[in-house]
């Protein structure tokens, strides 16, 4: 069966494009190292302007290897290890991967990155999709630094299936009971119960420590490592929630940072569902009006009629569902995903109009194809990375859970108040972590990194995924931060193919340390 992810990362669209990564005239960080004074300490450069934590002084002063990256030719890679449990740093560790591009011009620092999630890949990314994620400017000027936080992709990471079938079913198994029906909860609930159950099998007390604040402290620790007394910092979706609990954490070490697409840290899980169920909602309306304006359209009539009709589409496919050809059944939870993705950028609507035509049709194959690609899933059938595990270990440590059964039935009442689109079938999401092996401790609260260095916070009026109104809280709660408007329907806004307003705008700040004016509102593209 398949629950949505609540945040996918910003490189959803960035799969689809032919991306080469080539940056000339680099200076490797193992001949940059070399190439310093041996009279200069860098370790004890690394903890100048920053006092290390009682019990830490080991992690903050460890020396790493640059070795070449395996395959990423122009980056250098290493590994850096962190405790597993910051309140017993005696105890068990874990290993960070860690890469990094290095200016092709005159370096001004490092810039680290995280590209969302959470579970996204920082590390890959940075290797697969340097010259979309950045600016010409930025690359030539900054040491770029990809990391996969704890429990991601080439760190110690979460394992939940044995084998890809196993991972199949969860993805994309459909629930055969009626769509509503106590019958149809029981599956739902059962499947997650049986996922956490393979989790905590594969993963153990992993599954404990990949919190989002135990991932900011490895933050600190990746700083001290590349020897820089401040960070500089772009992240986006759940990265602008990781930079903001690390400047709230450590606001003396913040340089410049961006938080692009922003959460707000002081929302429960309830309170982030119901606001990303209006974000689709109103994004899948601007959708359906946009294509009904337009020629080709599968949707006829007003918008509303064709609200009714995407209605009617997904639960005549929860009744019926269409069979692809390697046996994978499309039906309603497969399909609302493959609307739900489609909404991250609206240059992916004319893609969604042409399978939900095909859909229509009777041929689910273009529904799947696309999918796979949302979901890093081969021809074969394997999968690229955990982003999937990552992302429910990591909500699930951060989130305490709705676990009663009248404040789950609360919530799903919620949800199909909040939206006659899609509230019937966010419905059993109300159930998510309510028998995580772990239960969250973080109470949501508020974050103003009182003392940092400035931060610049992005927010695109349309974003479904993580709405304007999160990017105007974060930047009231910060004490210095100013926001930036984008307008337009994507989920975050920076990268090499946004406006030039923008670029501009992220550039200028992140080289120069100059915000842009007040008031200033950009187009996305």
């Amino acid at each position: 069966m398949t629950v949505r992810r609540v945040i996918r990362q910003v490189a959803l669209v960035v799969t689809s494009m032919a991306v080469v990564v080539a940056s000339s005239g680099c200076v490797p960080l193992s001949e940059k190292y070399a190439q310093q004074d041996a009279d200069d300490d860098r370790l004890a450069t690394a903890s100048a302007d920053a006092s290390i934590p009682e019990g830490l002084e080991d992690f903050y002063t460890q020396e790493v290897t640059w070795t070449s990256c395996a395959d990423a030719a122009d980056f250098e890679c290493t590994r850096v290890t962190v405790p597993l449990d910051y309140e017993n740093p005696d105890g068990d560790t874990l290993e960070i991967a860690v890469t990094v591009h290095a200016a092709s011009g005159t370096s001004q620092g490092y810039l680290l990155m995280n590209p969302g999630g959470p579970g996204g890949s920082g590390y890959t990314y940075v290797q697969d999709y340097l010259d979309y994620l950045f600016s010409s400017d930025l690359i030539d000027n900054y040491d770029i630094v990809g990391f996969d936080p704890r429990g991601v992709g080439e760190s110690s990471a979460v394992q939940c299936f044995d084998t890809d079938a196993e991972k199949d079913e969860f993805m994309y198994g459909e629930i055969s009971a009626p769509l509503g029906s106590d019958e149809y909860q029981a599956e739902v609930e059962t499947a997650l119960d049986d996922f956490a159950s393979g989790c905590e099998q594969l993963s153990g007390d992993l599954l404990e420590y990949v919190d989002t604040t135990s991932a900011a402290q490895d933050m600190d620790i990746i700083r001290a490592v590349l020897g820089t007394s401040t960070l500089n910092y772009l992240g986006f979706s759940y990265g602008t929630f990781l930079g903001a609990i690390y400047a709230d954490l450590f606001p003396e070490r913040v340089g410049r940072f961006v938080l692009d697409g922003a959460e707000d840290p002081s929302l429960d899980i309830t309170e982030l569902t119901v606001g990303q169920l209006e974000g689709f909602d109103q994004a899948t309306r601007a959708y359906l009006a946009s294509c009904l304006s337009g020629s080709d359209c599968p949707f006829t009539g007003t918008v509303e009629d064709a609200v009714e009709q995407v209605d009617t589409l997904l639960t005549d496919l929860a009744d019926t569902p269409l069979v692809n050809s390697d046996g994978r059944e499309l039906g309603m939870t497969n399909m609302l995903q493959v609307i739900f993705d489609c909404m991250y950028d609206s240059s992916y609507w004319s893609v969604l109009s042409m399978v939900v035509a095909a859909v229509i049709s009777g041929d689910p194959s273009s529904a799947f194809s696309l999918l796979d690609q949302f979901n890093e899933r081969s021809s074969d059938g394997s999968y690229g990375d955990n982003s999937t595990e990552a992302f429910y270990a990591i909500m699930c440590a951060d989130y305490v859970p709705r676990d009663s059964e009248e404040e789950i039935a609360q919530d799903a009442e919620l949800y199909r108040e909040t939206s006659d689109l899609f509230g019937q079938f966010y419905a059993t999401d109300a159930a998510m972590c309510a028998d995580w092996p772990v239960t969250a401790t973080r109470v949501p609260a508020e974050v103003h990194a009182s003392g940092s260095g400035p931060i610049l916070v992005v927010g695109t009026t349309g974003d479904p995924a993580t709405p304007y109104a999160w990017a105007e809280s974060l930047d009231e709660q910060l004490d210095n931060s100013m926001l930036l408007a984008v307008e337009g329907y994507q989920h975050t806004a920076y990268s090499s193919s946004a406006s030039s307003c923008v670029i501009t705008a992220v550039d200028t700040f992140l080289l120069e340390g100059e915000y842009p004016a007040e008031g200033t509102v950009c187009d996305a593209a």
